[in-house]
């Protein structure tokens, strides 16, 4: 399955692309099911006109894959939180990830197991 990864990290850090794609790429689970790189996209989001994002591409073998590379990105996310505060970022919230995977569009906000199986069943039906 492929997918693109965009984050919004509401107070736009254009390193998070790169310093998520780095954590990725340093996990042994996620790297054992997960080809990555990094791209572009055209801009998927209303107020963006024109705007092209950093993206990372993964093709990812299985649901096991996709789970953990949503648990990788959920630990980065928890680094994140306590590297910049509570909150995650200057405007209040944590950087949040959309999942794209053809037609699906899933933002993924919150870090509990039952995020990342309603994530792995929506994405394992395509």
């Amino acid at each position: 399955m492929k997918i693109q990864i965009a984050i919004d990290s509401g107070y736009g850090d254009q390193d998070d692309v790169g310093s998520l794609f780095r954590w990725l790429r340093q996990d042994p689970d996620v790297m054992r099911d997960v080809e990555l790189s990094l791209g572009t996209a055209g801009s998927h989001a209303p107020g963006r006109m024109g705007e092209t994002l950093d993206v990372i591409n993964a093709v990812v073998s299985g649901t096991l894959g996709l789970g953990n590379l949503l648990l990788a990105y959920m630990g980065w996310r928890d680094s994140r939180r306590v590297r910049r505060g509570d909150d995650g970022g200057q405007n209040g919230r944590p950087p949040v990830i959309t999942v794209i995977n053809g037609d699906i569009t899933i933002d993924v906000s919150s870090a509990t197991p039952e995020t990342v199986q309603a994530i792995v069943d929506a994405l394992d039906r395509e």
